[in-house]
């Protein structure tokens, strides 16, 4: 069995090797096909196939030409400084080493001169190559400095923006260098264990801001908005920190993500410096955010009195709790109007006394003084109705708000009413009010109406008449 497989076996082998060597032949049976074309090669081929050694010695057969360069000054700026010790030729040494002598006819002399250890001597013709370095920088730097920053032979470089910018670049905490680092390192743990967190990301860019680190403080807060984009506080920081068309772009952004933010929309009203620019950002906000009373005041104040009247008039329809609104509509309006406006007022917010003063002061105005008394005495009646409480400050400080000639009517028929006047009222209390500044305009009213159902106040009054 062995010796079947024997032959099997080497024949196997036999067919390896041979397939071996012809994947992977030797050097020797590559180049054999070219040395039997050698046969071929004529005398004057071989004269003309090079040496060997040629390559190898081609340099020292053929050396290159030697090349000088100039010695540049940093090599004798370097030795001078390491202190070496340099002479120079005196002018009067001759061939031989002799010096000539001063006087006519002198001889030279056949004796070299010894080198004394003094001193450098000025006037020898030395020159410093370090200082004539130094100067041409100079030089070159002043030539630059006046190219870049004149204009037609003068200096465009204003002192005081100079020393501004200067200011800007020093940092303004006064705190310690260790304590700065140490709420830096706090408020980056509070931002990578808690990143949604606004408080962190605004305390940052405040931190970096104070030091004089204006840019990693922009860069902060706009990795605080990616970071938090509901956050109107961060957005607003962000605006705050980001420079003007970078800002609106900044305030563009936080609309997309908080369209009700009114702060939001006051603030890309501010960054605009067109009138017109303004009256469209507060349009638009209004559109999104018709309820607010910050939006219609700001819109409302950039308006003409005409255009101002139409908004007030849509304004009460959007916020019909809004004193403020129904008041600035009621003086734009006209007589008749103003009172079906108080009107309205009233019936939407029937807790307000300031409603009913104004329209007191509406009709005196006009000239209707017997229904001042009228309409301060429903006032009183629908008040107390409604559950307000009245109290005798809060009257006294209506009549300091009617201190003008026109309505003096109506503060007076306030007063007659003893809002808030208790009978056991002091003598000296009845006094101090008597001296209050809105009793300018009713003397007569302190006499007729105002006396109180104490007997003695009116000796007291006497002297303010």
């Amino acid at each position: 069995m062995d010796e079947r497989r024997k032959e099997r076996r080497e024949q196997r082998e036999k067919e390896e090797i041979e397939k071996y060597r012809m994947e992977r032949p030797k050097i020797q049976q590559q180049f054999s096909d070219l040395k039997r074309k050698l046969a071929e090669v004529t005398e004057e081929e071989w004269l003309s196939i090079p040496e060997v050694g040629d390559a190898r010695n081609k340099r020292q057969r053929h050396p290159r030409y030697e090349k000088l360069t100039p010695v540049p000054d940093s090599f004798f700026a370097k030795h001078l400084q390491t202190g070496e010790n340099h002479t120079s030729v005196d002018p009067r040494q001759t061939q031989f080493g002799g010096l000539n002598t001063p006087y006519p006819g002198g001889l030279n002399t056949p004796y070299p001169g010894g080198m004394t250890p003094g001193l450098m001597t000025p006037g020898t013709g030395e020159l410093d190559m370090r200082k004539i370095g130094q100067a041409r920088n100079t030089l070159m730097d002043m030539r630059l400095s006046q190219v870049s920053d004149s204009v037609s032979g003068q200096t465009v470089v204003d002192p005081k923006g100079y020393l501004t910018d200067l200011n800007s670049m020093i940092p303004t905490h006064g705190g310690d260098i260790n304590d700065i680092k140490k709420a830096r390192l706090l408020l980056k743990s509070v931002r990578e264990t808690n990143p949604h967190h606004p408080p962190a990301w605004i305390a940052s860019a405040r931190l970096e801001e104070v030091t004089g680190k204006l840019q990693v403080a922009r860069n902060l807060i706009m990795k605080g908005t990616e970071m938090c984009p509901k956050s109107e506080d961060v957005w607003l920081e962000a605006a705050r920190l980001q420079p003007g068309d970078t800002a609106k772009a900044v305030v563009a952004q936080a609309v997309r993500h908080l369209p009700q933010s009114v702060r939001i929309y006051i603030r890309a009203a501010e960054l605009e410096t067109d009138i017109r620019a303004k009256k469209r950002v507060l349009r638009k906000a209004l559109e999104h955010v018709p309820n607010s009373v910050r939006l219609w005041k700001a819109a409302v104040e950039l308006e003409e009195p005409e255009d101002a009247r139409i908004m007030l008039s849509r304004a009460v329809e959007c916020c019909p709790t809004s004193v403020e609104l129904w008041l600035a509509l009621a003086r734009l309006e006209t007589y008749e109007n103003a009172r079906k406006v108080l009107n309205k007022a009233r019936e939407n917010i029937p807790t307000d006394r300031h409603i009913w003063i104004t329209a007191a002061k509406l009709e005196e105005a006009n000239g209707n003084t017997q229904m001042v008394e009228k309409i301060i005495d429903r006032a009183i009646t629908s008040l107390r109705a409604n559950g307000v409480e009245i109290n005798r400050e809060q009257w006294i400080q209506v009549r300091s708000a009617g201190r003008t000639p026109r309505c003096k009517q109506a503060s007076v028929s306030a007063l007659k009413m003893h809002v808030g006047v208790s009978h056991r009222v002091g003598a000296a209390g009845w006094a101090l009010e008597s001296k209050a500044p809105c009793f300018t305009y009713c003397p007569l009213a302190l006499e007729d109406g105002l006396r109180p159902p104490v007997p003695s106040l009116l000796l007291l009054l006497l002297p303010h008449f």
